[in-house]
Formats: structure tokens, C-alpha cells, sequence
């Protein structure tokens, strides 16, 4: 749905400029050897315009002295109209920039997604544990932390610490995504949709677990 047309770009030409110097041209690899530092580090912060449009901004560019980000490298809209979640280089959310999306699934658990043109298949559970399929790849799982409720980190198959979340302070409401492998520039976009998708589907549950309570609270009138 999301790879095929041809007018969806398959390169971050322009819309991801200088910021991915480095991250290779394969679409299929990664490094999964974990390092004690962050190799890649984004800032996740809502659009002033639409809080539902999630700007990713890289933190090797430097802030301005106003704390202002530098470019968006790229961004996820969500939507209660299908697709649920869209997936774009850069800040503008229009067909031309889109590189993957999803629908996710009122009926289970498990919700199909799409990435660059490959099928990713999605699936919660009751744990607080999120799976990401992929066909060559294998599988990736963002856990979540029982004691603070918030997920903790993104692991593969083998078990090693791909990517974790921070606050960027107490007062602030970015988000810090810390990426701690070396990955090609499909594995970076893969981290990244994964994360924000995470958010999202576990922000969207939480909201329909509330209208379920209020629903029998009032009629059962407690």
C-alpha cells in the first residue's frame, strides 16, 4: 500500500540531507554488538500545529541558544481515520515524502504495517511487550518498564539493547530516542517508526480502556 507507488520517494534525498551521512545504503543490516554509548541520539517533539504529528529532529545538530532543534529529519502522523499511522521524510506530512504507514487492528492484537515497501507485522500484548516482525530482519520487541509503565528499550532476537528512550529533563516533554548499535539507514527508519508507533498504539489503547470503564461505570452506576 505504502511502497509501491511511485510517487513515494525510496531515498532521503532532500529530506533527510546531512544528518544520515554515514548510515549506509543496504537495506537489510545492522551491527548488533551494544555499546555503552549512544551512537545515534533524536529528539521527539509534538507539532506546535497538530499534536498528533511527531517532529524527529537529529541531536547532532546543535541547538540554538533559544532551544530551538535543528531540521526534522523525519516525522509520524497518526490519524483515527485509516491508515492509523503514516511514516515521512521531513516535517511535511504529503503523499511525496511518505515511506511507510499502517492500519492498526480493532479486532486484535496484531496490526500490519508497511516500511520502504516491506510488510511489518505489529503485535501487543498484555505485558506491555511490542513486537515488530520483519522477513528478513527477524524481530524486534519494545519492552515495557513494569515499574514506571514506560518502555524501556527496543531488543532483537538475540537479546541485545538496540535503541531506549529518556526524558530530556524533568520539565520537558521531548523525548530522547537513543540508538546503541551501528544500523543502515532502513534499520535507523525502522528504530525510529517503531518507537514512535510504540507511543502511539499504547497511548490509543490506554484511551479506549478509559471509554470502556466510564461506559460500564455508568451503567452500573459506580
Amino acid at each position: 500500500m505504502f511502497g509501491g507507488s511511485s510517487g513515494l520517494r525510496d531515498d532521503l534525498d532532500g529530506g533527510l540531507g546531512g544528518s544520515w551521512d554515514g548510515l549506509g545504503e543496504s537495506a537489510s543490516t545492522y551491527h548488533s554488538e551494544n555499546n555503552a554509548r549512544p551512537i545515534h541520539v533524536f529528539h521527539l517533539e509534538r507539532s506546535d500545529r497538530d499534536k498528533n504529528h511527531i517532529f524527529v529532529h537529529a541531536a547532532a545538530v546543535a541547538r540554538s541558544l533559544s532551544g530551538v532543534n535543528g531540521p526534522v529529519v523525519v516525522s509520524v502522523l497518526y490519524s483515527k481515520s485509516k491508515p492509523n499511522v503514516t511514516f515521512y521524510t521531513g516535517s511535511h506530512a504529503i503523499l511525496s515524502n511518505m515511506i511507510g504507514g499502517g492500519v492498526f487492528s480493532k479486532l486484535s492484537t496484531t496490526s500490519r504495517l508497511s516500511l520502504r515497501g516491506v510488510p511489518i507485522e505489529f503485535k501487543g500484548s498484555s505485558s506491555g511487550h511490542y513486537v515488530f516482525k520483519t522477513p528478513s530482519l527477524g524481530n524486534f520487541t519494545w519492552r515495557m518498564d513494569q515499574m514506571s509503565g514506560s518502555l524501556s528499550g527496543l531488543y532483537d532476537e538475540a537479546g541485545t539493547k538496540i535503541a531506549q528512550f529518556r526524558p530530556e529533563g524533568l520539565l520537558s516533554d521531548t523525548k530522547v530516542l537513543e540508538v546503541l548499535v551501528p544500523a543502515d539507514r532502513f534499520m535507523m527508519d525502522l528504530v525510529i517508526f517503531s518507537a514512535v508507533t510504540t507511543r502511539m498504539y499504547e497511548k490509543e489503547t490506554v484511551k479506549q480502556v478509559k471509554k470502556i470503564i466510564d461506559i460500564v461505570s455508568a451503567v452500573t452506576g459506580s
